[in-house]
């Protein structure tokens, strides 16, 4: 990677560091040289890192998101210690250093591709040269000389940058141009969804919308090895498309999909594509009768299932006050990186990255609600039991909390509570969850469009990012955009249903249903109770009834390519090979499977059974540790197809 030459709008300024105060116009003009010179949304996501982050991830000091509580440092302040950094990495003999480092990796990196072999990472190193000088700054403005002072001034940073600070994001640009990188020009922000979603899926190679069937139609095959292959996976794959009859065919990324499906345990008929059973309205509803619902893998909304008498949680968590007292001085990671639908929807795309404390949170939502508009961040996905201890006591503490009423329904709660809290509309895109979802919305509004786990092969998976969809969300499938139905074809096939979740509703969301959301205009808050299936609803699969068989396939091709590197296979047969055939498949983090069976509770049992076993039921499913066995203890592992070249030659 080439040095990046640095075009400095300070270069001709007399600076004093103490004062910043003539950037300003400065930047101003810095800007707008950086809009004219605007790259193309496929250039914009070309130079970042997938999944794209805009300025989430170490942008001057390339520190890992940390803790950035602490002292607020002031707009002002903030300017003076990135024009300090700005003035260190200028220092010619560091520049030297740093184009030594980027030397050594252009020349690991032309190494590598010769050889194959994994190129290192010079970022460890740029950290290690960088720390001194990055250390002495935080420590003259009173911060600590350690990853966590870093850490402060980094997160200052990132936020005040996602708030739209033109100056900050100039210096910021200027700093980092002078360590290699990137400036900060392609943050999200700047790209429409759509173009976005797109790009996205470019960028995740050519492999993820390989049909299968083709793949082994056109192996040259060579070896006994790879005529086993073919003939063996071109079986697979025909079984699989005749059984599940996807639309577009078994891409990888459909396969990629299905094998998570099959890895925790999803019945093969909720996988061929049918028509999705109606979402049905309960009102007071027993275990039992949910439980029902659980089995058939179909949504259910329980009207009304919780109010501030019987869970106070209810009225508390709605009450701005009533949160400052309790958990306003805690520092929590909110979502910051956002874009803009052609419906003028602000969909936030990954995982929560800058912290904020609670009370400013707090404070922001209600200036929004007072001027009817947005704000810059999104606190979703955040642990209570973690980030928020005050909160998951009081859940914790209720005694008629959903999670004491139905949990019997469901497997191990091992992520506790979490919560979703935002407003102006905040919407995620679509996507789907390896979990049981049991949701409660405790203020404001939700509005779902939600997809059953067949219509996986209508959402445009691709391997890297398999549960979530490309396609931008709320789009009605009879009415598809020229646009969409041109990038994402096989989406009017899909089969949504309308969701509208009120303050008090309770929603069963299952395991692996697709979904976009969007919350109401003024503040909104749900409850998140994330679970694994109960072990009498697991289906075990063997390798003839799912994508297992393909998978092993690819994986004995990608064993013995990689040994012989004389072989006659293509680059893209390789990558195939190797993407899908890596066993990444069935030890990935986020699909492992529980062996902690033995922590269950029986399902609800009939209404024979007395209410004091039902209540401790309830009691022990509440737990997030081991509770006493109450269901057979059954292995979470794939069985084999018994399927091994040795056998095949």
């Amino acid at each position: 990677m080439a040095m990046v030459a640095s075009q400095s709008f300070l270069k001709d300024m007399q600076v004093n560091w103490g004062s910043i105060a003539t950037v300003s116009e400065e930047a101003s003009r810095a800007m707008e040289t950086v809009q004219a010179k605007a790259k193309q949304p496929e250039d914009m996501i070309s130079t970042a890192q997938l999944p794209v982050s805009s300025v989430r991830d170490a942008v001057i000091l390339l520190q890992s998101p940390g803790s950035g509580a602490g002292r607020e440092l002031e707009p002002d302040e903030l300017q003076e210690i990135v024009a300090e950094l700005i003035a260190a990495y200028s220092d010619p003999d560091l520049q030297r250093k740093i184009r030594e480092i980027y030397e050594k990796q252009r020349r690991a990196q032309l190494q590598a591709s010769a050889t194959g072999a994994a190129s290192e990472d010079h970022m460890a190193e740029l950290r290690e040269i960088l720390w001194p000088c990055q250390t002495d700054i935080a420590e003259a403005y009173g911060l600590p000389g350690t990853t966590e002072g870093l850490q402060r001034i980094q997160n200052s940073v990132q936020r005040r940058i996602t708030e739209g600070d033109v100056e900050i994001r100039c210096l910021a640009d200027e700093a980092l141009m002078l360590i290699g990188m990137s400036p900060l020009q392609n943050i999200i922000q700047e790209v429409k969804a759509e173009d976005f979603l797109n790009c996205i899926y470019g960028a995740a190679g050519d492999s993820s919308g390989t049909e299968i069937e083709e793949f082994f139609l056109n192996l040259r095959c060579e070896t006994p090895l790879e005529k086993a292959a073919r003939a063996r996976g071109l079986m697979a794959a025909r079984r699989l498309k005749e059984e599940r009859n996807p639309p577009g065919g078994l891409t990888c990324g459909l396969l990629r999909t299905w094998a998570a499906y099959e890895k925790l345990g999803l019945a093969p008929q909720h996988i061929i594509s049918t028509a999705p059973p109606p979402v049905a309205r309960l009102k007071n509803p027993s275990a039992a009768q949910v439980w029902e619902f659980v089995l058939r893998n179909q949504p259910v909304i329980i009207e009304g299932a919780c109010n501030p008498k019987d869970f106070p949680p209810a009225g508390d968590f709605a009450d701005f006050d009533y949160l400052r007292a309790r958990c306003g001085h805690r520092y929590v990671k909110v979502k910051g990186d956002s874009c803009w639908d052609n419906k003028g929807r602000q969909l936030f795309l990954n995982d929560p990255t800058i912290e904020i404390s609670v009370s400013d949170y707090l404070d922001l939502v209600e200036v929004a609600e007072e001027h009817e508009t947005c704000i810059s961040w999104y606190m979703g996905k955040l642990p209570l039991h973690t980030d928020l201890p005050e909160l998951f006591e009081d859940i914790n503490s209720s005694p008629n909390s959903p999670w004491r009423k139905f949990g019997t329904c469901f497997g191990e709660n091992n992520k506790g509570v979490h919560t979703y809290f935002g407003c102006g509309g905040n919407t995620t895109c679509i996507h789907s969850d390896p979990s049981e979802n049991l949701l409660l919305v405790v203020m404001g509004e939700k509005f779902m469009d939600i997809y059953p786990p067949c219509d996986a092969a209508c959402m445009h998976t691709t391997v890297k990012k398999f549960l979530n969809s490309l396609v931008p969300p709320f789009i009605d499938p009879n009415f598809v955009p020229e646009e969409v139905d041109k990038n994402w074809g096989n989406y009017k096939y899909a089969q949504p249903q309308k969701v509208h979740l009120k303050a008090g509703d309770l929603f069963y969301l299952p395991i692996f249903w697709w979904h976009s959301v969007q919350g109401s205009i003024g503040r909104n808050m749900i409850l998140n109770w994330w679970c694994l299936q109960h072990p009498y609803k697991e289906h075990k699969y063997t390798g003839y009834e799912g994508a297992r068989e393909v998978l092993e396939v690819l994986q004995h091709l990608n064993e013995a390519w990689s040994s012989n590197d004389k072989s006659s296979a293509s680059a893209q047969e390789r990558s195939v090979a190797q993407e899908l055939g890596n066993g990444v498949l069935y030890s990935d983090s986020m699909c492992a499977a529980s062996n902690s069976y033995k922590k269950l509770v029986a399902p609800p049992a009939p209404k024979s059974l007395s209410q004091e076993n039902r209540g401790m039921n309830d009691m022990n499913s509440m737990s997030l540790g081991p509770t006493k066995a109450r269901a057979p203890a059954t292995s979470g592992s794939v069985p084999t197809n018994g399927f091994r070249w040795k056998s095949s030659r």
